[in-house]
């Protein structure tokens, strides 16, 4: 079924504008944040170890072949276990940072 909704939200397009940059100290998330209008998404190629931060609104996360979907809300992390396309969409509008 998951395998069946990734593939339908692969093609569809995101709308997805560049943040102001948030303040940045050692251990902090590094990129840019971004911003996510409401029922769109945006594709990422989700790697060990990253990191992604929900700073406002409410997303959902799927990462291909792997069973287990993440809704996050505002000041919610979600830890990257494996590589591979990932699939974040915003249920309302949302403000998301990630690691590089």
């Amino acid at each position: 079924m998951l395998n069946a909704v990734f593939r339908l939200l692969t093609v569809q397009r995101s709308t997805v504008r560049a943040g102001h940059a948030a303040p940045r100290s050692p251990g902090h998330l590094r990129r840019e944040p971004l911003d996510l209008a409401a029922r769109r998404f945006v594709r990422v190629d989700g790697q060990v170890g990253q990191r992604i931060r929900c700073l406002q609104g409410i997303v959902w996360i799927t990462q291909d072949e792997d069973p287990t979907d993440m809704i996050l809300g505002p000041g919610q992390v979600l830890q990257v276990h494996r590589r591979g396309t990932m699939l974040m969409f915003a249920i309302v509008d949302s403000r998301l940072a990630m690691d590089e």
